[in-house]
């Protein structure tokens, strides 16, 4: 069996990774960053400020295999957490969308809503965001859309969590030394949107 390698980045502070497992596991909110694919990730957001079951989401989670392997991994089973959301970026299916029916498939995460640009074709999505919507995943917890209309796709998203543990969530919209590959709109849209 492979380990799944899963960082989790704690509340309280500046982003910080530390090593994962239950008995480091702190109240607070938390960003555990799990590996996909050969280069991309998906995030599982925790709400723990309040007792089990601890409210969840999750980000772009297009290998659903790895993101329950990281949930055990982090003894995140079933009683120990309320799954509450998915928000995709884009509607990329192969990187980004492409397990958010699976996920509902599961046992308990049947319930959970899909989120995801108001101009983009998310698959399964369920409710829609636009600019400025914010969705509370749990007491500590909201995730804000910030607009990306054209960046990569007509309805890509940003994601924010400003507190306790700030993080922006840009799906394609930047990489790592660039920005995100423009497949939709013109670049007069991009260029508005910037």
């Amino acid at each position: 069996e492979s380990v799944v390698p899963l960082r989790r980045v704690m509340a309280g502070g500046p982003l910080a990774a530390a090593a994962s497992g239950p008995e480091e596991a702190a109240e607070g909110a938390e960003v555990l960053i799990v590996p996909t694919l050969d280069d991309n990730y998906c995030y599982i957001l925790v709400d723990r400020t309040a007792p089990p079951p601890f409210p969840l989401a999750f980000v772009d989670p297009s290998d659903p295999e790895a993101v329950f392997a990281a949930l055990e991994s982090a003894a995140l089973g079933p009683g120990a957490v309320q799954p509450v959301a998915i928000f995709t970026t884009h509607h990329h299916y192969w990187d980004h969308a492409g397990g958010n029916a699976e996920m509902l498939k599961r046992p308990g995460f049947e319930g959970m809503r899909v989120y995801g640009g108001k101009d983009d074709s998310v698959q399964a999505c369920t409710h829609w965001m636009a600019d400025g919507d914010v969705v509370h995943v749990g007491p500590a917890l909201a995730v804000r859309a910030i607009g990306g209309a054209c960046f990569h796709t007509r309805g890509s998203l940003m994601l924010a969590i400003d507190s306790p543990t700030p993080a922006l969530f840009t799906g394609d919209v930047a990489f790592c030394g660039s920005c995100g590959a423009n497949f939709e709109g013109s670049v007069c849209e991009v260029a508005r949107g910037h």
